[in-house]
């Protein structure tokens, strides 16, 4: 049986991931922003390397109001080039709340996933036309 070398990325099953995220999404849906907060650190100290988990982090702290944390954690997690839908869709709601244009960065990552992410592009659009309407 081989072993993963320490500093490589694993990713857990998908099932495990839906366990682990179900509690941040139910605080989150409520509006528990503090616990959504925590559940997000728990899991990230388990699986720090969890997109998913870094952007609904992103979005639970820019929901406490505190922008400056969350736009960090986005640039980062931005960066790092996540395809998981999930994620994508974290952060695009993330950058919708905060009436942020980052979009380009995304719209690159959705591309690099294919056609599968066509929902998100159209979320994508769909933002930039709100923003454009609120702006």
């Amino acid at each position: 049986m081989s072993r993963a070398a320490p500093n490589m990325h694993v990713q857990p099953d998908s099932s495990v991931v839906e366990r682990r995220l179900r509690p941040i999404y139910d605080w989150l849906d409520i509006g528990n922003n503090k616990k959504a907060l925590q559940e997000c650190d728990k899991v990230l100290k388990k699986t720090p390397n969890l997109h998913c988990a870094k952007a609904l982090k992103a979005l639970t702290l820019n929901r406490m109001g505190k922008e400056y944390d969350s736009q960090d954690i986005l640039e980062a997690l931005v960066k790092e080039n996540p395809t998981d839908d999930a994620t994508l869709q974290a952060i695009t709601l993330c950058y919708r709340e905060m009436q942020e244009c980052e979009y380009q960065n995304i719209y690159k990552c959705i591309f690099e996933k294919g056609e599968s992410s066509k929902t998100h592009l159209h979320a994508v659009s769909l933002s930039i036309m709100i923003l454009a309407l609120i702006g």
